[in-house]
């Protein structure tokens, strides 16, 4: 038998070389993973992943789901809230909206800490897709927030959230991504972020609950000022630490033994943003170590809530050596308007106990203040002395919180937006407006003062003043579906706004700027004109009881149109103090023309006519420069088409009526001020100094919505005509209205 030899393997001449390409491979993998990481924020890479889970996770049911998720384009369903925000394009950036199963964060908060983790167990893709201008018209059921809960990262935050979440009355949106990705968007104008951000956050609220409250990434601290403007009324509080224990936190998470160059504090040394770069002074921020740069990350969110937290009642530093014990007695009840039954306060107990990121695993917890202390560094304690006096500066603002006594909720007195009739039985009249929970925090309002001083009533013509002319109320474009809706929003909401581009308004304009053709339609028919002795026009009811000293205000002459014009262009460069000449008519009788120059204002169902059989037909004001009608209000929803020419606006609402010296019911003058504004003797009507106001310069071819009870005073800046029909009452404003003495 031939003996065989065992040989040694013949090897293959191309081995090294393809063991050397697998390993040329693989670190240029890891190269360009390095790559990539860096180029993104941990918070886009986050989502991507999200995005990933919700594509290939297994599907189980939830609560709240519709039976048919074929959502209709013009309607979002009760409880689908954004989750997703795509490329930012302004208002028609798209939004991606999900039904998650709220009940689960509720009863096991430290199950889902955050959103992202509701999102990865609730939502399995099952999402609809709007645009933030369709957001603004679709959902209208929204609450403003109830408040927002800041933070330097690793301070207790997310426990704060998780015992507000325990309430099953309370919606909490804990470090959502929508919200954080309109704040980063650089090409955005401050007003504009705003408004999306309002829009946003407000779709966020598409619940049953009864308070939202929004807990924003650390890093959002610094974008506080915006958020601010876009809720302003909304009360927030800033938790912070001593900056060594922060540190140790945050470089040395879950008691890791080696510095983590991922940690939350070291995520913007490639990118850093303007609030670093005035804290380096010129240094460059690759210099610095890894210690270094994460105090002056810590610094700059420190510094920001210092200077935010200065003069405001609404917003306060939290140390989070006072948790959780200042939630229950001070931060829940006078900060957010917040009590929670005995139940509820007895789950939150319970709940303090585990640890607050805990998911699926039970960790109880266990204060961390002394080991952090004890493994902080020499070079972690040499950086936090740069974050002291931030802290110091935290903490005396801290200690004069815990002083007063004072409550610091945000629903003021002067502007509440609940809507205290929703409750009623439904009237067939107020069905829509009934059923808002709270109105619009709209429009944005300025001191009376300020108006008055920088344009002073008497003197009409527009300032050179940047915004005067287009003032402080949102326009909508009628010929514009999407913009249409949205204004018909706002009237169900009962605040003013200001709609263009209407044909019939744009026709009669053109038609009514001709003075021969209007003498045409007024023909030999003498008109009653309305005289007063300077450019004050007082409104009188002559049927009011009269004091025998009463002297009415105004005078009346028969005259032709032509006759009242020539005396209207008199008036250009007449004085304050000479006669002035006011038309008002209405569409009856030889006046009927009007209406069919004015079809859209006809006592039918239409977008400016909500209750045609409480219609009155057109009311009509041909004005001069200089005429001043008085500061009062009117009981309907009116719209005011501007012909011709221009007037000015100042409007108020109807919470301003304690502070604008109304005359009573059964005077004269009743529902008109006492005080004449264009020379306000304050030491007279001083709560005048603390009306509220907004204000618009209305020209031809534009029409104003002045809601119900809302106060207004005008001036008319030339030879004008305004034509006005108002159709029923609204609910909001009669409270305030009766608290002043009327209804």
């Amino acid at each position: 038998m031939p003996v065989r030899y065992r040989g040694t393997q013949r090897r293959s001449p191309y081995r090294t070389q393809w063991v050397l390409f697998l390993l040329f491979l693989v670190a240029s993998a890891g190269f360009l993973t390095y790559y990539l990481l860096s180029s993104f924020s941990p918070e886009d890479i986050e989502r991507e992943v999200l995005a990933i889970k919700r594509k290939i996770m297994p599907k189980r049911v939830i609560e709240l789901r519709p039976d048919d998720l074929s959502i209709p384009d013009t309607a979002v369903p009760v409880g689908f809230i954004p989750i997703e925000v795509g490329t930012l394009q302004g208002m028609n950036t798209e939004v991606t909206l999900c039904m998650l199963s709220y009940g689960l964060y509720s009863e096991e908060p430290d199950k889902y800490p955050m959103m992202k983790d509701l999102i990865a167990g609730t939502c399995h893709g099952q999402t609809i897709t709007r645009t933030l201008s369709q957001l603004d018209v679709q959902i209208t059921n929204t609450l403003t927030p109830t408040g927002f809960v800041f933070h330097e990262s690793r301070v207790g935050s997310t426990l704060v959230a998780n015992l507000l979440a325990s309430d099953p009355e309370n919606l909490v949106l804990s470090e959502s991504h929508p919200p954080s990705s309109i704040l980063k968007c650089s090409q955005c104008s401050p007003s504009l972020q705003v408004e999306m951000l309002r829009v946003v956050m407000k779709a966020m609220s598409n619940t049953n609950h009864k308070r939202v409250f929004f807990k924003f990434q650390s890093v959002n601290s610094l974008k506080l000022s915006i958020i601010k403007q876009a809720f302003p009324d909304t009360p927030w509080v800033f938790l912070y630490r001593d900056p060594v224990e922060v540190m140790v936190s945050n470089l040395f998470p879950r008691q890791q033994k080696y510095l983590s160059k991922s940690a939350p504090c070291l995520r913007y040394m490639g990118h850093p943003m303007v609030q670093h770069l005035e804290l380096l002074q010129g240094t460059s921020y690759s210099s610095l170590s890894f210690e270094e740069a994460c105090a002056l990350h810590l610094a700059a969110l420190s510094k920001n809530a210092l200077e935010q937290t200065k003069d405001t009642p609404i917003g306060v530093p939290i140390n989070y050596k006072a948790l959780p014990d200042i939630l229950y007695t001070d931060v829940f009840p006078r900060m957010f308007s917040y009590t929670p039954s005995t139940e509820t306060l007895n789950k939150m107990k319970s709940i303090q106990t585990q640890y607050s990121k805990g998911r699926d695993n039970q960790n109880t917890f266990t204060s961390d203040v002394q080991s952090k202390q004890e493994k902080a560094t020499t070079a972690i304690k040499t950086a936090a002395s740069k974050v002291e006096p931030f802290f110091n500066g935290l903490e005396e603002q801290f200690r004069r919180f815990k002083q007063s006594t004072q409550s610091v909720a945000a629903r003021p007195t002067r502007n509440p937006l609940a809507n205290k009739f929703s409750k009623l039985p439904p009237d067939t009249r107020y069905s829509k407006e009934a059923s808002i929970k709270e109105y619009l925090p709209y429009p944005k309002l300025q001191p009376l003062e300020k108006f008055l001083k920088e344009w002073p009533p008497d003197k009409p013509d527009v300032p050179s003043i940047p915004g005067i002319r287009e003032g402080t109320l949102r326009r909508f474009d009628y010929s514009n579906t999407t913009e249409r809706a949205m204004a018909a929003r706002y009237q169900m909401h009962e605040v003013p706004f200001v709609i263009t581009n209407v044909p019939d308004v744009d026709n009669a304009a053109k038609n009514w700027a001709n003075d021969e053709y209007l003498k045409q339609k007024f023909g030999s028919t003498k008109l009653s004109v309305t005289t007063s002795k300077s450019n004050h026009f007082y409104y009188f009811n002559k049927r009011g009881l009269q004091a025998d000293n009463y002297e009415a205000p105004t005078g009346i002459e028969k005259m032709l149109f032509g006759d009242w014009l020539q005396h209207a262009y008199q008036s250009d460069t007449s004085s304050v103090d000479s006669p002035h000449y006011y038309l008002q008519l209405n569409s009856v009788g030889p006046n009927a023309w009007i209406v069919d120059d004015l079809p859209c204002f006809k006592p039918e169902r239409s977008f400016f006519i909500v209750e045609p059989h409480q219609n009155r037909g057109i009311n009509c004001r041909f004005g001069a420069r200089g005429i001043i009608a008085s500061a009062h209000y009117d009981g309907g929803r009116n719209f005011i088409a501007m012909i011709r020419g221009a007037k000015r606006y100042v409007i108020l609402p109807p919470e301003e009526c304690v502070n604008t010296y109304m005359y009573p019911r059964n005077h004269p003058e009743s529902r008109h001020s006492k005080a004449e504004w264009s020379s306000l003797n304050f030491d007279e009507f001083p709560w005048l100094r603390n009306a509220q106001t907004a204000q618009v310069v209305l020209s031809a071819g534009e029409i104003l919505y002045l809601p119900s009870y809302w106060i207004h005073y005008i001036i008319s800046t030339g030879v004008s005509a305004q034509c006005n029909t108002r159709s029923g009452l609204a609910i909001r404003g009669r409270q305030h209205i009766a608290d002043c003495g009327f209804y």
